[in-house]
């Protein structure tokens, strides 16, 4: 009896130990830095932006702006102050785009870098979202084709 009291023991410690290398294992897969950067790639860049409360997009492509404005429930593009009526599948499509931005699209936010993703300066284009009361609640700068052509990098404006 007493060897069999012996093996339980030994079992439930081995048990115990096993349980335990487990659950560290498995807390370490979780929360290894890999993981966690893989999460943060995951979130969205405008995590509170929506469709309804843009009413403005300006876009700067060298020396000439494009804006669109919402007016009623209708789009219109202003190209050289001149009014034309906007697809508003298309305007949809492009909100869609800038609402779905996740993090791993950003490049860095050290100025010396910019010029070499072509993100400042007159070799990017700048795309800005107005909310109602006419403030820039969205600023980007998109610059060169990233590698394997996947998109292009961009900057947010601060």
């Amino acid at each position: 009896m007493g060897f069999d009291l012996a093996v339980k023991k030994k079992v439930i410690a081995l048990s115990i130990i096993l349980a335990f290398l487990t659950v560290t294992y498995v807390l370490g897969i979780v929360f290894s830095p890999e993981n966690i950067q893989n999460r943060k790639a995951r979130e969205p860049v405008f995590a509170i932006l929506n469709k309804e409360s843009v009413v403005k997009i300006e876009i700067i492509e060298g020396d000439l702006p494009t804006e669109m404005e919402k007016r009623g429930e209708d789009w219109i593009v202003m190209i050289r102050n001149m009014a034309f009526p906007a697809l508003e599948s298309r305007v949809d499509s492009l909100l869609d785009l800038v609402i779905s931005l996740k993090k791993r699209q950003v490049v860095s936010a050290n100025p010396e870098n910019w010029q070499n993703f072509e993100v400042s300066g007159e070799n990017s284009k700048q795309l800005k979202l107005f909310n109602s009361s006419g403030k820039v609640i969205a600023h980007l700068h998109i610059g060169k084709s990233g590698l394997g052509s996947k998109g292009n990098y961009i900057r947010l404006e601060s």
